[in-house]
């Protein structure tokens, strides 16, 4: 469980470090794409803008996987965030993670409503480059606090239940294969039925025995 979550937070930080080179990539060939249209082109030469649009289409593609990627590592990583901990990221990661959602939300949807064409791709990257900020934010803040979280939860406090060494190394340990010694009582010496016994036994009395 600590792996799938170590796991999930890398790729969010792997994809959302990616995503943010192949977007400024794809912006500034688009850019450059668009700014070509508007010169004349040579009939002999290379068709630079179709280059870069193709180039620019490409790299889009790869920005998508990028996103799918970003929001499947999120999810994986806040199951496991709860399995850690009850609370999962908690209050500030979950408030900062959809910060981030809500910023690549809207980069994909406020930049096509505004002019010229540079605000537009400028407000773009500084929507997206604050949403995937939030998102590796709220990953790696939170880390800490559910990691901990698990730790203390399987690994009790120590000296709970274990006895003291002292107190265990005092105490008698029984040796094996011996057995405890029985009472012999002052009348186990009596041997009045037999003569011989009787004679062996007074032989065999202790001094201090009456």
């Amino acid at each position: 469980m600590h792996d799938t979550f170590h796991l999930a937070g890398r790729r969010v930080i792997t994809f959302g470090t990616t995503f943010i080179v192949l977007g400024v990539l794809a912006s500034v060939l688009g850019y450059a794409a668009m700014v070509a249209l508007r010169e004349p082109q040579s009939p002999t030469g290379p068709n630079i803008p179709a280059i870069a649009a193709a180039v620019a289409a490409f790299l889009g593609l790869a920005v998508l996987f990028c996103v799918v990627g970003l929001f499947i590592s999120v999810i994986v990583w806040l199951v496991n965030a709860h399995r850690l901990r009850a609370a999962g990221p908690g209050l500030a990661g979950y408030a900062i993670l959809v910060a981030g959602v809500a910023l690549m939300v809207t980069s994909y949807l406020v930049p096509d409503r505004l002019t010229p064409l540079e605000a537009a791709m400028a407000a773009e990257m500084v929507l997206r480059f604050g949403g995937i900020g939030a998102l590796i934010g709220a990953v790696t803040l939170s880390r800490s606090a559910v990691l901990s979280a698990a730790t203390s939860t399987a690994h009790p406090a120590a000296g709970a239940s274990a006895p003291h060494p002292a107190a265990e190394a005092s105490a008698p340990h029984p040796v094996a294969g011996a057995s405890a010694p029985l009472p012999v009582a002052a009348e186990d010496w009596g041997g009045g039925w037999d003569p011989d016994v009787q004679a062996e036994i007074d032989r065999r009395r202790p001094h201090s025995q009456p």
